[in-house]
């Protein structure tokens, strides 16, 4: 079980601030958009009634996690490809030596 000591150890990390600081900000992002676009729609909407004014902004609060939802997938694979261009760099040995040996 994971406890404070733990949290701590992920803190202390310096490789692991860029990624809690991407949690920190999509977590905020995840609360802050939905319910924003869901009373901001219900605002906007005057002549409309009560229920209808739910069902819109209940629409628009579940677009707005879905935005979030996707734009914290497509960083996830971008950073993805970025580690893994970067892992089969370091790892392919180079061929030069190799054709040279065989040419003399």
């Amino acid at each position: 079980m994971a406890g404070p000591s733990s949290s701590r150890s992920l803190w202390a990390d310096p490789a692991n601030h860029p990624v809690l600081k991407k949690l920190g900000i999509f977590t905020t992002l995840m609360v802050a958009l939905p319910l924003g676009l869901f009373y901001g729609t219900k605002a906007m909407l005057v002549n409309v009634s009560d229920s209808d004014k739910l069902l819109y902004a209940g629409f628009m609060a579940v677009i707005g996690v879905n935005i979030v939802s996707a734009m914290y997938i497509f960083m996830a694979l971008q950073e993805d490809k970025t580690t893994r261009d970067t892992n089969v760099d370091s790892t392919v040995p180079s061929h030069s030596s190799d054709e040279k040996s065989k040419t003399s």
